[in-house]
């Protein structure tokens, strides 16, 4: 075979290959379409508020304070307030390198929000308040229970 013959060959595999790809790309995409096409938008729309709507309302974002062995104190953010407690006080693993070394730390002080940044947004504030003001603000909690319930683990 010349080279010219060659090369026209390859070409043509290469354009039956490709041509062969766009038609198994096509075949697995279509399913998919069919799936999304056979419910009406109302009942996917329910569905995408529902589970939004879901995660909203599980969410809890907490902004709390601890104070250490040394009395000093600690501001943070987590989801669950338990399991970052017991991260702090080395019960589980992980928790701030600030508070693996004056353990055993105490939760003074805790704040709940649904919005991430909301909780962050108030650590930066408590961080941003001198000791004194941080101590009234875990003097004036209503939450003693919790506090105490928190501790206990």
């Amino acid at each position: 075979m010349t080279q010219a013959k060659t090369t026209r060959k390859n070409k043509s595999q290469s354009v039956a290959r490709k041509s062969a790809a766009k038609k198994m790309t096509a075949s697995k995409i279509e399913p998919m379409n069919r799936a999304t096409q056979s419910e009406s938008p109302k009942s996917s729309k329910k569905r995408q508020n529902k589970t939004t709507k879901n995660i909203v309302e599980e969410k809890r974002y907490f902004t709390y304070m601890v104070r250490c062995a040394d009395d000093t104190l600690y501001t943070g953010w987590t989801t669950d307030l338990r399991r970052r407690m017991r991260a702090h006080n080395g019960k589980i693993k992980g928790g701030a390198k600030y508070t693996k070394s004056r353990r055993p730390v105490k939760l003074v002080w805790f704040d709940a929000f649904d919005i991430k940044q909301e909780a962050q947004s108030r650590e930066y504030a408590v961080k941003q308040l001198s000791r004194e003001k941080k101590l009234a603000l875990s003097a004036n909690l209503d939450d003693g229970d919790k506090i105490d319930e928190a501790n206990s683990l």
